[in-house]
């Protein structure tokens, strides 16, 4: 997901939507690997709140979410993903879009 300078809240939650959609098409049973590209991007309780969202209805629905890979994260936003890393193991903060589909890909391979 690029959301790289989005900084309109309703253009983020509009960009999360769209792609619950797209990974809801994917059969039950399948793990959707994620890479989600945030320079420069917008942070809000209601966008976190609709991730959480999302995470659960794909999970509803049989699809399995992770590993994921974030790039463009910086500040208090890094902070935070480092953070989330002590409790998603499956969750990889890279500083390259090349480096995190490295990552993704060895994941799916292991």
């Amino acid at each position: 997901m690029d959301q790289s300078d989005i900084r309109d809240e309703a253009e983020a939650l509009k960009l999360i939507d769209a792609v619950e959609k797209e990974i809801l098409t994917l059969p039950k049973g399948h793990k959707a690997l994620t890479l989600y590209y945030s320079k420069n991007s917008i942070v809000s309780s209601a966008i976190s709140e609709r991730s959480k969202r999302l995470v659960a209805n794909i999970n509803a629905q049989g699809i399995t979410t992770g590993p994921s890979a974030i790039v463009g994260s910086a500040g208090c936003q890094k902070a935070v993903v480092q953070l989330m890393q002590i409790f998603i193991k499956d969750l990889h903060l890279a500083d390259t879009i090349e480096e995190a589909k490295d990552w993704l890909i060895a994941q799916k391979t292991e």
